[in-house]
């Protein structure tokens, strides 16, 4: 029963300044009924005057916000909360026997406490339970989480002398409770329920990489190791590749039964990678099958064969092509027209443009170029989609380009020849094809040395993609610069100007130059059926109650691994619609669990997202068999009952000998008392009961005037 000190009304507003409003009131009230059509008698009138004047003064009081402060004390009796784990692993073994004995202790709790008992039954989650309950205990829940208890208890308000958890302390769900249990301010008795006999084992759990990588470039593998009493052996963990050693680590096996190891691994050659990861066997394990685990990578060839043609010799060609020799995977050659006839590089040209990944067109066609030649480069970009980039070097001829617009990103509305000079505006910020190692690459982009594009009409085809549009003297000018079209299975790039070569001479430690082509060559040969965003789960078939592991890859669209995307999966089954999300954990790889309480089908669909840019998206099923992962393993984790229970100065009981518990949560020295002073402060202003006064108030005044035919 609260104990009243005192009650207070406070406004947020000088209260004086309620007396002359109230004076107001008064002679406004009375002024505005002082004479009435038709006349009233005077009683009347002065029943609508005072009818009028207190709700006026109601939202009066209200605008000064008045509040009401109340100081009372309430005492507070000790309590003991009691929590049985009704998860099916608790009765596996021996149903009836156990059964009874538990809920034989719950009753001589309830019967035999000083303290008021609350009872809690728990398995994924926790319900109050009462104690006529006690008996219908079914003891089939799908999980055990006993961090939920655990963050239970740290959140009650009430005054609790002692707690009980009755569990094998097998966790299925939820993380683990000994840091809760460190934050406990009363004591923890725990009583732990079944065999306690350890079966000691190592195994790998699962394998993180990415599926799709290129050769030659270093990845990260990660594996994860769980081991069962094992904490503190030495172990060997090799990553293999058909019978070679790829990295192998001595490694201390965790005291807390979890072990990630990392492996460097470079890819030598393309196509798929059987890898595995092994771990050295120790006597005593239950058994070794489960010490390695193989998986597949796909890798895919770096050696791309690049054609450059040219309309005539340029800058732009020189530069293009030196960059071009800089990476060892590109295997680069080159057919450039010298005049009508003569050609550099001539030597079975057809051939060259044939067995070429990527074509590079450096001001071509030219007004002199064989149109065979240039019907059988047509010919390749058409029929065989062979992905190019286009510059408008000098020696373009935009009549004889038009034969190729069907294949460009943009439409010539006007052939014109007049030149103007023009520096980039990058439209696209993250466009893949800008990276480079420069803290602000934008900035660098936008402050390059103007080049030459003719003024005439270019326009961009609505499925392509603007990266750079142009600026005119620090004028934003609406015409595209750079700009990619990927239609289909094809692919190009456009650079709608000349002398690109100056980019090169930009004074700056990064090679954006360089970067960027590169990055165009390998926009070019991605192979458009691959996914830039892969999502999937760890296995198809899970067990009723066990964690749905998800993982993605996620990568931009030269296949480069990203780190910073946002990944969002919906899980659905016939009854239920869940939201996931993913979290990184580098090397373009992302994870997260999913928890499902029921059995069935599930079909899940996922994006990714940098901001509002969506990156790709992906779906897939997987299946929750019907037995229930707290039928796997069912051997009570005694350890960790006895450690939540030292640390909060309580005490660990078998099952079998928990008679004396009552005694424990008797004991004077943790029952006590509490007189809690408590301060409630109601904010009379926002009150909805006033605000209902006001309306009534004014609704009956309107109601008489009406009565009686006023205006």
């Amino acid at each position: 029963m609260p104990i009243f000190e005192n009650i207070n009304l406070g406004f947020t507003f000088n209260p004086f300044l309620i007396i002359p409003g109230i004076f107001f009131l008064a002679v406004y009230t009375y002024f505005i009924y002082k004479f009435t059509i038709p006349k009233v008698k005077p009683v009347f009138k002065y029943f609508l005057i005072t009818l009028r004047f207190f709700v006026l003064l109601i939202i009066l009081f209200v605008i000064f916000e008045p509040i009401i402060t109340i100081n009372y004390n309430i005492e507070e009796f000790p309590k003991t909360y009691v929590f049985v784990d009704e998860s099916k692993s608790i009765v596996n073994d021996d149903s009836t026997s156990r059964s009874m004995l538990i809920k034989t202790l719950l009753n001589d709790i309830s019967d035999n406490s000083e303290n008021e008992v609350k009872l809690y039954s728990f398995a994924g989650k926790i319900d109050s339970l009462e104690k006529n309950q006690i008996d219908r205990i079914s003891f089939n829940g799908n999980l055990t989480n006993l961090s939920a208890v655990l963050n239970f208890l740290n959140s009650a308000k009430e005054n609790i002398s002692s707690a009980v958890i009755i569990s094998d302390g097998i966790i299925t769900d939820g993380s683990n409770p000994i840091y809760q249990s460190e934050r406990l301010e009363f004591p923890l008795f725990t009583v732990g329920v079944g065999d306690s006999l350890d079966r000691k084992d190592i195994s790998i759990n699962k394998i993180l990489h990415n599926d799709y990588i290129y050769a030659q470039k270093p990845t990260t593998i990660t594996a994860n190791i769980l081991n069962t009493g094992f904490g503190g052996n030495s172990v060997i963990v090799k990553l293999v590749e058909d019978k070679n050693i790829v990295q192998q680590k001595n490694i201390e096996l965790s005291e807390n039964g979890i072990n990630n190891i990392k492996f460097d691994y470079t890819p030598v050659s393309s196509g798929e990678k059987i890898l595995r990861v092994e771990v050295s066997n120790i006597e005593g394990e239950a058994t070794f099958a489960n010490n390695e685990k193989s998986f597949l990578i796909n890798v895919i060839d770096n050696k791309v064969k690049i054609l450059l043609l040219a309309g005539a010799p340029s800058e732009d060609f020189s530069f293009i092509k030196n960059s071009l020799k800089l990476d060892d995977n590109f295997d680069v050659s080159s057919i450039v027209q010298i005049s009508k006839d003569k050609f550099l590089g001539n030597d079975n040209f057809i051939q060259k443009i044939d067995s070429a990944d990527v074509l590079f067109l450096i001001g071509f066609p030219a007004s002199n170029s064989p149109i065979n030649l240039s019907n059988k480069v047509l010919e390749n970009i058409k029929n065989k989609n062979k992905p190019f980039l286009i510059t408008m070097s000098p020696s373009v001829d935009l009549q004889k380009l038009k034969l190729f617009e069907s294949e460009l990103p943009f439409v010539i509305s006007e052939i014109k020849y007049e030149k103007v000079l023009v520096q980039p505006d990058i439209i696209d910020i993250t466009n893949p094809l800008l990276n480079n190692n420069s803290t602000n690459p934008i900035e660098e982009w936008n402050n390059l040395p103007p080049v030459s594009i003719f003024n005439s009409g270019l326009l961009s085809k609505p499925e392509s993609d603007i990266i750079s549009k142009t600026k005119i003297s620090n004028i934003p000018v609406n015409t595209p610069l750079i700009l990619t079209r990927a239609a289909g299975r094809s692919r190009s790039i456009a650079i709608t100007a000349s002398n690109i070569w100056k980019w090169k001479l930009q004074k700056s430690r990064i090679n954006l130059f360089d970067n960027f082509i590169f990055n165009s060559v390998k926009w070019l040969n991605t192979n458009s059926n691959k996914k830039n965003v892969e999502i999937s789960t760890t296995k198809k078939i899970y067990n009723q109650g066990e964690q749905v592991e998800f993982t993605a890859q996620v990568f931009d669209e030269i296949f480069n691994p990203l780190d910073n995307a946002e990944i969002k999966v919906i899980v659905k089954n016939d009854n239920t619609t869940d939201e996931v999300i993913l979290t990184s954990v580098g090397s373009g790889l992302y994870e997260s669990n999913y928890q499902s309480y029921s059995s069935g089908a599930f079909e899940y669909s996922g994006e990714a997202r940098i901001s509002e840019k969506l990156l790709g998206n992906d779906n897939g099923k997987f299946n929750v068999s019907e037995i229930s992962i707290e039928k796997i393993d069912t051997k009570m984790d005694k350890n960790l009952m006895l450690q939540m229970s030292n640390l909060t100065g309580g005490k660990y009981y078998d099952l079998s000998d928990s008679n004396s518990i009552i005694n424990e949560i008797n004991d004077k020295k943790y029952n006590k008392v509490l007189n809690k002073s408590y301060i409630q402060e109601i904010d009379l202003w926002s009150n909805e009961t006033l605000l209902i006064i006001i309306i009534l108030l004014f609704s009956l005044e309107w109601f008489f005037r009406k009565r009686a035919g006023m205006l």
